[in-house]
């Protein structure tokens, strides 16, 4: 993961005293899209895509915000696509090496052009599906078989938004 390396090369064990780095929405945004595109389905009825993850960090907001295209089918038959974003606080789970979006909030989802008959359906599916994913799944993962992301889950101590980037702490708590 590149945007790793930009901020462990001064946390090593010999100089591990505490630093901040920022990461862009970009970063995350390339990060996030190598995840992407994610399909879930709900008893293989009722299906969902979701592809194109855009993240986003807003000046004086501490949640990451994120939107993607969303596809759903049911049955065979496809429902059109929308647009779904969330918002959530990150947190790091050490343990797993893992960056999370804890309680997202839905605050758009739009399906123009979907009949409608389909909406309520589609955006439940939808609505449902990611939140369920965000939960389970990461949004970012350390490597562990990369020598400076095995580092990063040695010596990370903090994660949050602030002035529009995602800053991370690492180091020591000394």
């Amino acid at each position: 993961m590149p945007l790793l390396l930009l901020f462990l090369a001064a946390a090593t064990p010999a100089a591990a005293e505490r630093r901040t780095y920022t990461v862009s929405a970009v970063e995350l945004t390339r990060e996030a899209a190598a995840r992407f595109p994610q399909r879930r389905c709900l008893l293989n009825l009722a299906c969902v895509t979701l592809a194109g993850p855009q993240v986003r960090l807003r000046n004086g907001d501490p949640r990451l915000f994120l939107s993607a295209r969303a596809s759903p089918d049911m049955g065979a038959q496809p429902l059109g696509e929308g647009t779904i974003e969330l918002a959530g606080k990150p947190r790091y789970d050490a343990a797993r090496g893992a960056f999370f979006m804890d309680s997202p909030e839905i605050l758009r989802v739009e399906f123009p052009g979907l009949p409608q008959a389909y909406v309520a359906s589609a955006v439940e599916l939808t609505r449902g599906l990611l939140i369920d994913y965000l939960r389970q799944m990461p949004i970012w993962v350390l490597d562990e078989k990369d020598s400076q992301q095995a580092l990063a889950k040695l010596v990370l101590r903090e994660v949050e938004v602030r002035d529009g980037k995602l800053r991370v702490v690492v180091g020591d708590d000394d």
